[in-house]
This record gives structure tokens, sequence and C-alpha cells, in this order.
């Protein structure tokens, strides 16, 4: 046959579907077609006969592939279809195979997600790639399917890339289903394409259809191209739909966050939740009754600041509950209380343990004590410690008698092995740990200014007081303290009700109230007059009563927008709320007026702003992923901008005003401006030729008396500044990370938690699992307590005791011994 010339050219295409009974990818003489199965060439949407055939006419300007409607009674491999070159003639003849199941479709079943691979993506390859794999096989039960949501490959015009990625997905011990990303296509530049056809070739040859469905056990998913979403593709989704039976639930996988038009639309079917990425981060929302999710990159961490790794989604029926496991964690086991090497006072000592493995549920913990001077005089007595969340176990034990204590603590998982570690410390009766809250941290870094300057001054060496599960995941989201009271904000894991703010006695940890939202309070809340504001990453400012945690009232920020999110912690001040997404915005305190709404930045083109503002006399002072502002506080008018470039290393740190300069990591550079005109008064690296603050990393704060500033770097340090010039007084490292948390990096020593200072001392967290206390004078180490989980939170200092909060989702209070 003639190859066909021209857009308007078609291609007849006859097929017939069969048994693949040897599962050989061709049919064979005894192989029987299979009748009454949808296929589709992603227009049109046919029934095979009763010997299994179809024909089609195919448009060469839209489609290059045919493909099956899966049923579930069949497997679902991950590449069913039929490439269709027009090159090939006119007329062409294909067959398709699919093979019966070997048992009834399943009822109870669990997906995994991936996302964001990234293929070239820096130092992420192949043997990176099935490291992150085998993570994944060692899911137990194992994972049904696992359904990888685009941007397989950084650049779809490399074949290699694609190469890449299919050879290190043969390591993957599951039935893999692919969906098209926006760096799949061959040309991603949309305004520079012309046509359809010359975007998608090299995925449509190696993977398959840009869109396309099947069924599962009792769902039908629906897998779609988020970037070429166009009337063809609509129309198709909607003969798809209508030939689905009523009220079949469904889940749809995508790259890019679902648009209002394709919510409300969905919404019209029994959709049960929609799975995305693209953003390189985490949210989670609800759109009427679908369940709206977005994951993180699958082998970095994600540009909000989510540690990498993948989502299970797990299927019971009508029921389905989530895990984000966080990559690249290897039966790590960590005794955060009775710390080894301490001096603990008598009675009462909590028993904390954290133990996490990307792969591997923990089942249960248990903690035996020993009594190291009087080995034959007193029995080891063993526990069974309680779980909190996804990583930590907790106890406690009465330690009556004084010496030397040995805690060992064993693990059991769920493939059967066992994990040990133990813990050295001495029990002493002349001293005891008693919390005594003072000045508040009514907001994130204490004041309006961020300066992260303590009222209050503690003293070392510090030991746990308690420590209190917050009810959910804690990333950057920090303490902030008022009354004697802290309250915290959480994020979700498993399940909405994780998704709130939690209130504990500052003295005791007791937890005194909780209050859900719709989404995870990511940044942290602020407290002003008797109530805590907080803003949800689905768009909606919270006014909660301190006392009750009941809503007074609730604010939408831009909830109507469904395809990004980039909420900034709220601030207070004279009766006043200040906060914003994609815009900035003024609220009366009291009724959750709106006041002033300044014009939206410019685009934001990243998800997150972690930045808190700056409020200083009349000028509100913020950052963002496009620029450095200043607006007239009282009607919301831009005064000054400075512009940076949209670059990855464009990061949101949050602004500090010190000795009349504003300081702000600015493109990666720690850079002072002046408050007045936004003029650049100087800028500075590290030492080492490394950016301050890398790629947004956001750790900042001051120290006045001193005109000291405090940064992290991208190697891991904190640096001490000069405010009058940026001459660099000091520095310290921290240890490779936990968890990749750092944006696009890996196994990176990261410092995202900004420093306080209180009396002669830097305080601040690391992703290692420590607190770091340093001498602010020297920026040498006073002390460093060992939590066990990534720390992203940044202190806030009462009275003589530390809070800080971790990923494991606890909240931890720390103070001074001090003498019966």
């Amino acid at each position: 046959a003639d190859i066909p010339d021209g857009n308007d050219a078609v291609i007849q295409v006859k097929g017939v579907l069969y048994n693949d009974v040897n599962d050989n990818g061709q049919k064979d003489s005894d192989e029987l077609p299979i009748s009454g199965i949808k296929v589709s060439n992603g227009i049109d949407i046919l029934v095979t006969d009763k010997s299994g055939q179809f024909l089609f006419e195919m448009p060469i300007d839209n489609t290059r592939c045919i493909f099956p409607i899966i049923p579930a009674q069949y497997d679902v491999p991950g590449n069913t279809y039929a490439y269709i070159d027009y090159r090939k003639g006119s007329e062409q003849s294909i067959s398709i195979g699919l093979r019966e199941r070997s048992e009834p479709p399943p009822k109870q079943f669990t997906i995994v997600q991936i996302s964001d691979v990234h293929v070239a993506k820096r130092s992420y390859n192949l043997t990176k790639i099935i490291e992150d794999i085998h993570e994944i096989n060692e899911l137990d039960p194992a994972p049904a399917l696992v359904l990888s949501t685009g941007d397989l490959v950084n650049n779809g015009n490399v074949l290699a890339q694609y190469h890449v990625y299919l050879t290190a997905m043969k390591a993957l011990n599951s039935p893999l289903i692919n969906i098209i990303g926006n760096h799949d296509y061959d040309i991603w530049d949309f305004e520079r394409s012309d046509g359809r056809l010359d975007r998608t070739k090299h995925w449509e040859q190696l993977i398959g259809p840009r869109y396309f469905s099947f069924d599962f056990g009792d769902y039908h998913i629906l897998c779609l191209d988020s970037f070429n979403y166009n009337h063809v593709q609509k129309a198709w989704v909607e003969k798809d739909l209508s030939l689905i039976p009523k009220g079949q639930p469904i889940l749809v996988y995508k790259h890019n966050l679902p648009t209002k038009e394709q919510l409300d639309f969905l919404a019209g079917y029994n959709t049960k939740a929609i799975f995305s990425g693209h953003w390189h981060g985490t949210r989670e929302a609800r759109y009427k009754d679908i369940i709206n999710i977005n994951s993180a990159p699958l082998g970095f961490g994600g540009i909000d600041l989510a540690a990498r790794g993948f989502r299970t989604i797990h299927i019971d029926g009508d029921s389905i509950t989530f895990d984000y496991r966080v990559g690249g964690v290897e039966k790590h086991l960590a005794v955060v209380s009775p710390p080894s090497g301490s001096t603990l006072p008598q009675g009462q000592i909590p028993i904390v343990v954290n133990a996490y493995d990307t792969g591997t549920q923990v089942e249960q913990v248990a903690a035996t004590i020993h009594d190291v001077d009087r080995p034959h005089a007193a029995t080891p007595h063993s526990q069974p410690l309680r779980q909190a969340g996804n990583w930590s176990w907790f106890g406690h034990d009465d330690f009556s008698g004084v010496g030397a204590k040995l805690i060992e603590i064993v693990v059991h998982d769920v493939h059967g092995e066992q994990w040990r570690t133990w813990s050295e410390f001495r029990i002493d009766e002349k001293s005891g740990i008693k919390i005594e809250p003072g000045e508040d941290w009514p907001m994130f870094l204490a004041d309006p200014r961020n300066t992260g300057i303590a009222k209050d001054a503690i003293h070392t060496p510090l030991a746990l007081a308690w420590a209190t599960y917050s009810g959910g995941t804690i990333n950057m989201g920090s303490p902030v303290i008022s009354g004697g009271k802290l309250y915290i904000g959480t994020l979700f894991t498993h399940k909405f009700d994780e998704c709130g703010v939690t209130c504990l006695d500052a003295r005791t940890g007791e937890l005194l109230w909780r209050a859900k939202t719709d989404s995870s309070i990511k940044n942290s809340p602020c407290i002003g007059d008797g109530v805590v504001y907080a803003a949800s990453v689905a768009g909606t400012l919270y006014a909660f009563d301190t006392e009750t945690g009941s809503a007074i009232w609730t604010m939408p920020l831009g909830s109507d927008v469904v395809t990004h999110w980039d909420t900034y912690a709220p601030k207070f001040v004279d009766g006043i709320v200040y906060a914003g997404r994609g815009y900035f915005a003024a609220f009366d305190g009291k009724t959750g007026t709106e006041l002033w709404k300044a014009k939206a930045m410019a685009r934001q083109f990243l998800p997150t702003i972690y930045a808190s503002p700056v409020i200083a006399g009349n000028k509100i002072y913020f950052s963002s992923h496009r620029g450095l502002y200043a607006l007239d506080r009282n009607t919301g008018k831009r005064l000054w901008e400075v512009k940076r470039s949209l670059t990855l290393k464009a990061s949101s740190s949050l602004p500090i005003l010190l000795d009349g300069k504003l300081l702000c990591q600015y493109g990666g550079v720690m850079t002072a401006f002046d408050p007045e005109t936004g003029q650049v008064l100087w800028k500075k690296l590290s030492e080492s030729g490394h950016s301050t603050e890398g790629e947004k990393t956001p750790s900042a704060t001051a120290a006045e008396d001193l005109g000291q500033a405090y940064a992290g770097d991208d190697t891991g340090r904190m640096i001490a500044f000069s405010a009058q010039n940026g001459q660099i007084l000091g520095s310290f490292s921290v240890e490779k990370g936990i968890a990749s948390i750092r944006p696009y990096q890996r196994n990176e020593r990261t410092i995202i938690s900004s420093p306080v200072v209180t009396g002669d001392l830097v305080i601040f967290g690391s992703t290692d699992g420590y607190i770091y206390l340093l001498d602010r004078s020297t920026m040498k180490e006073r002390q460093k307590i060992y939590i066990g989980a990534p720390i992203a939170s940044s202190p806030a200092i009462s009275g003589n005791a530390l809070f800080i909060a971790a990923y494991d989702g606890n909240v931890y209070a720390f103070a001074a011994a001090v003498p019966h």
C-alpha cells in the first residue's frame, strides 16, 4: 500500500485480539481470539467481534497507538499496545495478545505510585534508580501495580534516557504502568512545537499510548496526558467513561495536578482519587468526594522539602488508605531516650525509639532494662513499646535505683528479621528535669522581624523532659508557644485526620486539643489575642480559639486554584493577620475580613513559599520564587521589588531585618538590601565558594547584639556572617541526612531548620537527626542531641526550655537538670 501523505491522510489498521497463553507476544496457531473486548486508537473505542477482530481508520496527525482497554480478568502488562508507523503504508495488520489471570480479580491490593524519575537529572543514574526499585520490591504485601506518573526522563528527545529508564525498571518485580509527563515529550516547549506527532514519537515507540484506561479489581483506572489535554483526548475520556458500568469506582493517574474543569467533570462519576506528580512535592486535598493526591520524586528531595520516596495506595473494596514511604532509609534504629552517655534523674523516664525502613514495616519494638552495676541482684525486665506514627515507639520506666543502666531495643519487622541497638546511661538521685515556660514565642522565629532571638536564656547540658506524638508528620513547621501552651501544624501521611493543629501543655507535653483542617499545615502557625492562625496547602486560612481549639472563622486563600500551592506562613501584628497564596493579603484577626490584597507577584512556578514575611514599621518584606518585595503594611501597595531570574537556585529564603539591613538568601547568595529602597548593599558566597542556601534551603536568623546572621549553605554548614559587611565569622558542619529532603539532592548534608539564638548559644536542627547547640561567638559545638529522625523544624525557646519538632511527628521538650 502507498505511504499516506498530508495531515488529512488516514491509515486503515485491521487487527485481532488473542489470548497469548504462552506470553511470547506472538499469535500462535493454537491461541484463540478474544471477542467482546474494547479496543481504542485514542479517538474511537470499538469492541472486538466474535473473531476477535477490529478495524480502525486512523488520521496520522493525532495518534500512533492502538491498545485494548484491558478487563479485570486479564493481566495488566505495561506495554500491551501496537505502535502504528504510517510509513509502512496506508493499510496495516496487527495482533495484540492478552493473558487471562490465573486467579479471580483481587478485591484487596496495593498500588505504588512513583513519580518524576527524571533519568539524567543530575547524578540520578541507573545504579541509584535500581536501588530505589529494590526498596519497592521489599514491600510486603508486594504491590499489584506500580504506576509512574510522568517525567520518566529529563529530556524526551534523548533516546538514551528512555533506555536507561527501561533497563532500570526491569529490576521491578511488579507490573509497571507509565504515564506521560512534560519532560517525556520529544519537544516539551509547546510554543516552539508544530503539530502533535513530533512531540511524542519516542514515547509511543518505546512506552505506549499517551492516554489509556484499564480495569483492575473492581476499579476502572484512567491514565491521562496532562500536557496535551485537547478536545480529542477529552472526547475520548467521555467515551471511555460512558462505557463503564454506572457507579464503578475510578482511579485517575496523570502527571500534573488536575484543573478545576477536570475535577468538576470527574466528580460526575464515582471518582475516588486522582494521583499526580510534576510539582516535585506532596499535597493532599479533597475536591467534593475526590481525594486529590500529589507525590514527590522517587530519587531526590522535593521542591517543597518533601522527602524523596514513593506513595502506597491500599485498596480494600471501597476503602482506600495511603502511606508515603521515605526513600533511602535502611533499618534505621535510634534510641532517643534514654540517650547513651547521659545522666538522668530518678523516677519516670520516657522511652522513645525511632525505627524505620523504606521497604519494610516495623511490627513491634520491645525494650529490656539491665542494671549494669548490679547484674545479679536485679533481673532484667522487658516491655513492649507502643507505636506512634510511622517512625516512633513509646514507653516509660520507673528508674528508682541509681547507677549505670543499659536499655536494649529489639525490633521485629514484617519479614521476620530483628534489628537491635542499646543505650548506656546513668541514674542520679540528685537532679530532676522540670519545664518552666517563660516568654511567649508566638510566631515563627519569635517576632515579626524573623530575628529568632529568645528573650529567655537556656543552659547546657539539656536533657529530654517529654516527647509527644503530634498526630501527624511534621516537616518544616515549627512550634509556637503562648501562655504555657505549645501549638504545631501537622501533615498528611495516611489520612486527612492527621492534618491539623495540635495544642500541648508546654510543661508536661499533655495533649490539650487537636483541631482538624482540610489538608496539611506545612508552615508554622502564629498566635495573637487568644487565637491561633494556620494556613493549609489546600488554601484555607484558619482561626482557632487557643483555649478550646474551636474554629472561630475560616477564609479561602485562593482555594479555587487547584493546579499549584504556594502558601505563606501567617504573621500576626497589631490585630491583623498577614497571609497569602501566590499573593499577599491582610485580614482582620477577629473576623477574618480581608482588609487588602496585593496583586499576585508574577507567576509562581514553584509550589510552596517557605518564607515568613518580615514586618517592621509600616512595611512588609517577603521573598518569593520571583523576587524580594516591600509592601505598604496599611494598603498592600508595592513599594519596591527586586526581581530574580526563574532558576531553581532562585530560592524563597525567609528575610530577616538586622542592624538596619534586610538580609535574604537571594539566588543562592546571602545578600544585604537597603530596606527603604531595595538597593543591594553587599552579597556573599560562603568561604568554600558554595552558595548559602543552595537550592531553596530556608535557613537564616540573626543575633542583634553581636550584629551576626546565621545561615546554612549547600554543603551542610551553618555559617556566621557579619551583618555589617557579610564577612564570614565562622562555620560548623553537620553530617549526611537520614533522608533526602533538600530539593533535587540525594544523600546530602542539609540544614533546613532556621537557627535561633538564646544567651550565648545558636541552636538548630539538621536532617542528620541531631539538634546542635553551638557557642555563637566561636561556632564550636557545646552539645548535640540525637533525635534519630530528620529535623527541618526550627526551635522555639520559652523559659528554661528548648522545644522542637521532627519528621517523626513528635514534639520534644528539653531543659537542664536541676538539683532536687
